[in-house]
């Protein structure tokens, strides 16, 4: 009995239902290649992390931050005026809690993280808003999924539910400017329109601009927002505390390694006899933000959780 499989071939039993009928080219997507691709990736292991954080920068040409395994997804720009004390927090179970169990969604979602990255000295000196940063890196997502063929249905499914709060639009919005960048670039593609960096970064702030939504929906929603709570007088679980203690920790093992790693280089370049200022740069940023860090660990440690 010949019981050789070849795994290139199309196979009944990854059309899922075969009544709808399957032909063609459209037989790849079945094989047991693909299925065993699918089940590895499901559960994020971490070199689908790191090919999709890594494919991510490649997009924008960019060499990656550092990245760690944190307890939420998020990028922590650090100096607003250099790309080179970011850190990149890629938490896996709570990118599966939304829905994400592939590397090119995930690849999505990175890339959302890289353009706060790209924004972040303009957000710093308010030239746009929290909703405006939020949309801006939305419409990346749009772009780079039109721009290599990427899927946004899993993208914006992480949406769900999602209501407009000080810092963040609703789902809808988000929705609406995934769908329009990424419907955008295909048509300036079929038109043969030059696509760079600047030109899609105008138009992601012509049509965030032009939404009227977006002004009036962010004002209200600031308005409505309760004020900030004082840290020693909020009853705080212990389990949040926790939480903020394990993310001020995670950003003293990360500024300890750039101030490793650029004193190494800042060496290395003096006994070159080369130029070291932007070590001396990076090394005097991260102690800045050490020292914030090491203040905000001691303030976390040091509040008590809500007994009631």
């Amino acid at each position: 009995m010949d019981i050789s499989f070849d795994p290139t071939k199309f196979h009944p039993t990854f059309l899922g239902d075969a009544s709808q009928g399957m032909a063609g080219d459209a037989f790849h997507k079945y094989t047991m290649e693909s299925f065993l691709k699918s089940a590895h990736e499901y559960g994020l292991p971490s070199d689908v992390i790191s090919s999709s954080v890594e494919s991510a920068y490649n997009f924008f040409g960019l060499e990656p931050a550092f990245v760690f395994e944190g307890h939420r997804t998020y990028v922590s720009p650090g100096n607003p005026t250099t790309m080179a004390d970011d850190m990149m927090s890629i938490d896996r179970n709570e990118l599966m809690s939304y829905g994400v169990h592939d590397g090119d969604t995930l690849s999505l979602v990175v890339t959302h993280e890289i353009a706060h990255q790209l924004t972040q000295l303009m957000y710093a000196e308010g030239h746009i808003t929290p909703w405006q940063s939020e949309l801006i890196s939305d419409k990346w997502v749009g772009f780079r999924a039109a721009a290599e063929g990427l899927d946004i249905e899993k993208v914006i499914d992480t949406f769900d539910g999602l209501d407009d709060s000080a810092t963040h639009p609703g789902q809808d919005l988000r929705e609406r400017h995934i769908r329009m960048a990424y419907g955008t670039y295909n048509e300036y593609s079929r038109q043969g329109c030059e696509l760079n960096f600047n030109v899609l970064m105008d138009v992601a702030m012509t049509q965030i601009n032009d939404d009227a939504d977006v002004t009036a929906r962010e004002a209200l929603a600031r308005q409505n927002a309760p004020a900030a709570p004082d840290v020693m007088a909020y009853s705080w679980t212990q389990s949040e505390i926790d939480s903020h203690v394990r993310e001020a920790r995670d950003k003293i093992d990360f500024n300890k390694s750039v101030i490793r790693e650029n004193e190494k280089i800042r060496a290395d370049k003096i006994r070159n006899g080369q130029p070291h200022a932007l070590s001396d740069s990076n090394i005097a940023g991260a102690k800045f933000e050490l020292e914030k860090a090491k203040k905000e660990l001691a303030k976390w440690e040091n509040t008590k959780p809500d007994k009631s």
